[in-house]
Protein backbone atom coordinates (compact mmCIF):
# COMPACT_ATOMS: atom_id res chain seq x y z
CA UNK A 1 0.00 0.00 0.00
CA UNK A 2 0.94 3.27 -1.20
CA UNK A 3 1.61 6.10 1.62
CA UNK A 4 -1.50 8.92 1.89
CA UNK A 5 -0.81 12.07 -0.44
CA UNK A 6 -0.66 15.41 0.25
CA UNK A 7 -0.57 17.61 -3.26
CA UNK A 8 0.65 21.20 -3.25
CA UNK A 9 0.06 23.36 -5.96
CA UNK A 10 2.22 26.64 -5.47
CA UNK A 11 5.18 28.18 -7.60
CA UNK A 12 7.65 28.69 -4.74
CA UNK A 13 7.01 26.22 -1.90
CA UNK A 14 6.26 28.06 0.80
CA UNK A 15 3.44 26.61 2.01
CA UNK A 16 4.81 22.82 1.60
CA UNK A 17 7.72 23.98 3.78
CA UNK A 18 5.31 25.60 6.54
CA UNK A 19 3.20 22.30 6.34
CA UNK A 20 6.02 20.24 6.77
CA UNK A 21 7.08 22.02 9.79
CA UNK A 22 3.11 21.34 11.25
CA UNK A 23 3.06 17.48 10.13
CA UNK A 24 6.32 16.84 12.49
CA UNK A 25 4.05 17.92 15.46
CA UNK A 26 1.46 15.84 14.52
CA UNK A 27 1.37 11.46 15.61
CA UNK A 28 1.83 10.02 12.49
CA UNK A 29 2.18 13.15 10.29
CA UNK A 30 5.70 11.56 9.00
CA UNK A 31 3.74 8.74 7.52
CA UNK A 32 2.57 11.46 4.74
CA UNK A 33 3.94 12.06 1.49
CA UNK A 34 3.87 15.54 0.00
CA UNK A 35 4.23 16.42 -3.35
CA UNK A 36 5.27 19.80 -4.74
CA UNK A 37 4.02 20.99 -7.88
CA UNK A 38 4.59 24.19 -9.92
CA UNK A 39 1.94 24.37 -11.95
CA UNK A 40 -1.57 23.42 -12.57
CA UNK A 41 -0.81 20.74 -15.16
CA UNK A 42 1.89 19.43 -13.06
CA UNK A 43 -1.00 19.18 -9.88
CA UNK A 44 -3.79 17.45 -12.51
CA UNK A 45 -1.03 15.16 -13.41
CA UNK A 46 -0.29 14.17 -9.90
CA UNK A 47 -3.89 13.98 -8.92
CA UNK A 48 -4.08 11.31 -11.19
CA UNK A 49 -1.62 9.41 -9.79
CA UNK A 50 -3.13 10.07 -6.08
CA UNK A 51 -7.07 9.19 -6.13
CA UNK A 52 -7.95 10.30 -2.34
CA UNK A 53 -5.22 12.18 -1.77
CA UNK A 54 -5.38 16.02 0.01
CA UNK A 55 -4.79 18.86 -2.50
CA UNK A 56 -3.70 22.70 -1.08
CA UNK A 57 -3.74 25.12 -4.33
CA UNK A 58 -2.39 28.28 -4.17
CA UNK A 59 -4.23 31.30 -5.07
CA UNK A 60 -2.13 34.35 -6.57
CA UNK A 61 -2.33 36.64 -9.49
CA UNK A 62 -0.37 34.44 -11.37
CA UNK A 63 -2.17 32.03 -11.41
CA UNK A 64 -5.91 32.56 -10.36
CA UNK A 65 -8.22 31.87 -13.45
CA UNK A 66 -5.87 28.32 -13.76
CA UNK A 67 -5.84 27.84 -10.06
CA UNK A 68 -10.16 28.36 -9.77
CA UNK A 69 -10.64 26.37 -12.70
CA UNK A 70 -8.63 23.72 -10.72
CA UNK A 71 -10.86 23.72 -7.61
CA UNK A 72 -14.11 23.47 -9.97
CA UNK A 73 -12.71 19.87 -11.53
CA UNK A 74 -11.68 18.67 -8.23
CA UNK A 75 -15.06 19.22 -7.10
CA UNK A 76 -16.69 17.55 -9.82
CA UNK A 77 -14.16 14.80 -11.23
CA UNK A 78 -12.66 13.67 -7.81
CA UNK A 79 -15.38 14.20 -5.13
CA UNK A 80 -13.16 12.05 -3.19
CA UNK A 81 -10.27 14.63 -2.89
CA UNK A 82 -10.24 16.95 -0.42
CA UNK A 83 -9.53 20.07 -0.85
CA UNK A 84 -7.41 23.51 0.65
CA UNK A 85 -6.71 26.66 -0.67
CA UNK A 86 -3.83 28.82 0.74
CA UNK A 87 -3.41 33.35 -0.39
CA UNK A 88 -1.75 35.69 0.38
CA UNK A 89 -3.32 37.53 3.41
CA UNK A 90 -4.47 40.01 0.80
CA UNK A 91 -6.87 37.71 -0.84
CA UNK A 92 -8.26 36.72 2.45
CA UNK A 93 -11.99 38.11 0.77
CA UNK A 94 -11.92 35.26 -1.66
CA UNK A 95 -12.39 32.79 1.23
CA UNK A 96 -16.06 32.56 0.33
CA UNK A 97 -16.23 32.00 -3.04
CA UNK A 98 -12.93 29.13 -2.69
CA UNK A 99 -15.29 27.48 0.09
CA UNK A 100 -18.40 27.99 -1.95
CA UNK A 101 -15.75 25.65 -4.66
CA UNK A 102 -15.62 23.09 -1.99
CA UNK A 103 -12.69 23.88 -0.14
CA UNK A 104 -12.41 22.68 3.22
CA UNK A 105 -10.25 25.62 4.40
CA UNK A 106 -8.52 28.64 3.53
CA UNK A 107 -5.38 29.63 5.17
CA UNK A 108 -3.84 33.02 4.29
CA UNK A 109 -0.78 32.80 6.81
CA UNK A 110 1.81 30.69 6.98
CA UNK A 111 1.58 30.26 11.11
CA UNK A 112 -2.45 29.47 10.26
CA UNK A 113 -1.08 25.87 9.14
CA UNK A 114 -1.41 23.41 11.86
CA UNK A 115 -5.31 23.44 11.55
CA UNK A 116 -4.84 22.86 7.89
CA UNK A 117 -2.18 19.79 8.18
CA UNK A 118 -5.27 18.30 11.38
CA UNK A 119 -7.36 18.09 8.56
CA UNK A 120 -5.09 16.86 5.81
CA UNK A 121 -4.42 14.24 8.35
CA UNK A 122 -7.65 13.26 9.15
CA UNK A 123 -8.57 13.20 5.38
CA UNK A 124 -5.60 11.06 4.66
CA UNK A 125 -6.49 8.67 7.20
CA UNK A 126 -10.08 8.48 6.25
CA UNK A 127 -9.12 7.69 2.61
CA UNK A 128 -6.70 4.51 3.77
CA UNK A 129 -9.66 3.09 5.92
CA UNK A 130 -11.93 3.59 2.32
CA UNK A 131 -10.14 0.95 0.51
CA UNK A 132 -12.33 -2.08 -0.48
CA UNK A 133 -15.51 -2.12 -1.44
CA UNK A 134 -18.27 -0.59 0.37
CA UNK A 135 -19.55 -3.72 2.25
CA UNK A 136 -16.33 -4.18 3.24
CA UNK A 137 -16.14 -0.85 4.21
CA UNK A 138 -19.19 -1.26 6.61
CA UNK A 139 -17.98 -4.52 8.24
CA UNK A 140 -15.16 -2.69 9.19
CA UNK A 141 -16.56 0.05 10.95
CA UNK A 142 -19.03 -2.27 13.26
CA UNK A 143 -18.41 -3.08 16.47
CA UNK A 144 -17.96 -6.78 16.26
CA UNK A 145 -15.99 -6.65 13.48
CA UNK A 146 -12.88 -8.12 15.28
Amino acid sequence: MSLPTWIFCEPRGDWLVACRRALAAIPDGDQIRLVDTRTVADCREAIQNSPGAFVTVELNAACCDEALKLMMELSRWWPQMAFAVTAPRAWRNYEALVRELGAVHCVVSPRQVRPLADMAVRHLARSLESDGSPPERTLARLPWSE
